[in-house]
C-alpha cells in the first residue's frame, strides 16, 4: 500500500501495476459517524454523571506481511500492520490519556457486563449485505441470460437421451477452450495478455476486459 502526500491510497498487487483505491481512513470516519448516530438514537451508552461521550480512534490495519509506503515516516501513524496494533494502541493511549482525564471519566466507567450488553446491541444492528450483483459486476445483460436459458442443455432433462450423446453435448468445443476471456465490447475471444492488461488497470477499464482495438477508446 502506498499513501501520497495528499492522502490518496494505492494498492500494489503481487503481479501487475498499482491501482488507486478508496481511502480506508475516510471510510472509517464514515463508520465512526454512523456508529455515533446509532449509539445516540438507541441510547446504548448508560447515563452516569451526565451523558457519556465515547472516544473513537480511527485505525487501518493491513497484513503483517504487507508493506506501507508513507509520505513521511511519522505520517498516517494510524495505518499500521495488524501485529503491531496492540503495542501502538497502548502507546497512543498512554500518551494522550492523562491522569486528569482518568479522574474526570472515572464516574462514567462501566462494568464488563454492561460493556458486553452494549456490544451485543451493536451486533444486533448489523444487517448482512445482499448477495453480490454478479450481473452488474461482469456486465451480463438480461438478453444474455435469456439466451443462456434457451441453450440446448435441456437434453439433460430427457430420460431417453443416450449417455454418449450427453457426453458429447457436455464436452466443451475446441473454440471455447482456446480462450476463456472475451472482449466486453465486441465479445471476441482475447488473449490472457490482453485480459491481464485490463484487469491490472481497473481504474481505466472498470474491471472489464477488452481487445486491443477497443482498448484504444479509453484514455490513459
Amino acid at each position: 500500500m502506498r499513501i501520497s502526500p495528499q492522502g490518496e491510497f494505492e494498492a500494489y498487487p503481487k503481479e501487475g501495476s498499482p491501482y488507486p483505491i478508496d481511502s480506508p481512513v475516510a471510510q472509517n470516519d464514515r463508520h465512526i459517524m454512523l456508529l455515533q448516530r446509532l449509539l445516540k438514537r438507541y441510547k446504548a451508552i448508560p447515563r452516569r454523571m451526565g451523558l457519556t461521550q465515547p472516544i473513537f480512534h480511527n485505525y487501518v490495519m493491513i497484513s503483517g506481511r504487507g508493506r506501507i509506503d508513507r509520505p513521511t515516516p511519522d505520517s498516517f501513524s494510524n495505518v499500521i500492520k495488524g501485529d503491531l496494533f496492540y503495542e501502538n494502541a497502548v502507546r497512543t493511549f498512554q500518551k494522550t490519556f492523562t491522569f486528569l482525564d482518568a479522574v474526570r471519566r472515572l464516574p462514567q466507567a462501566i462494568g464488563r457486563n454492561n460493556l458486553q450488553s452494549i456490544g451485543q446491541q451493536i451486533a444486533s444492528w448489523h444487517q448482512p449485505a445482499p448477495y453480490p450483483d454478479y450481473r452488474k459486476r461482469f456486465g451480463i445483460t438480461e438478453d444474455e441470460i435469456q439466451g443462456a436459458s434457451q441453450a440446448p442443455y435441456s437434453v439433460f432433462g430427457n430420460q431417453d437421451t443416450d449417455s454418449s450423446i450427453l457426453r458429447t453435448q457436455s464436452k466443451p468445443s475446441e473454440d471455447t477452450t482456446k480462450s476463456e476471456k472475451f472482449c466486453f465490447q465486441c465479445r471476441a475471444p482475447i488473449s490472457q495478455e490482453e485480459a491481464h492488461f485490463c484487469f491490472t488497470r481497473k481504474d481505466r477499464f472498470g474491471g472489464r476486459a477488452y481487445c486491443r482495438a477497443h482498448q484504444k477508446q479509453f484514455q490513459q
